[in-house]
């Protein structure tokens, strides 16, 4: 009995947990977690995660400013694409939004971040990974530049 209540459980929780799209597409856990699986027997039809830009260099920022930049995007696949997870490398780095939403193909999305410099100093480089239903899943985008401390 106690197994069989466990078992209705977790049903439930990886039932509430699948996604429909736009065009009444199911997204699941799976394609979350191993999106090639999805399309294993036509892997074109995968989404394509497009960066306008991979690195942004901000140049010199004094000591405790605050930096915001935008990254933008293109979904240049043929299926809904869906980020699952954004972060930074260090605290210095809050994500300040991404689309929750499936992205449909040759639509564009934006991940927002705010660099705190406060307590940093010298050469910046800091990573952050976004996890989405492509191929290869994780995609590094890099904000860099320099910290210089006040006179």
């Amino acid at each position: 009995m106690r197994n069989t209540a466990l078992l209705l459980i977790i049903s439930l929780v990886l039932f509430s947990c699948r996604i429909t799209d736009r065009s009444d597409r199911e997204v699941g856990v799976e394609m979350l977690n191993n999106p090639s699986s999805e399309f294993s027997n036509n892997p074109d039809e995968m989404p394509v995660l497009a960066f306008d830009q991979e690195t942004f260099d901000f140049g010199r920022l004094s000591q405790g400013e605050t930096l915001q930049h935008t990254f933008e995007f293109t979904n240049e696949g043929k299926s809904p694409l869906i980020l699952s997870f954004v972060k930074g490398s260090c605290g210095c780095t809050v994500m300040k939004g991404w689309p929750k939403e499936p992205i449909a193909p040759g639509h564009s999305g934006d991940i927002n971040v705010e660099f705190n410099s406060k307590g940093k100093s010298g050469t910046q480089n800091i990573s952050i990974r976004v996890v989405a239903n492509t191929s290869p899943a994780t995609t590094v985008l890099t904000l860099q530049g320099e910290v210089v401390t006040p006179n």
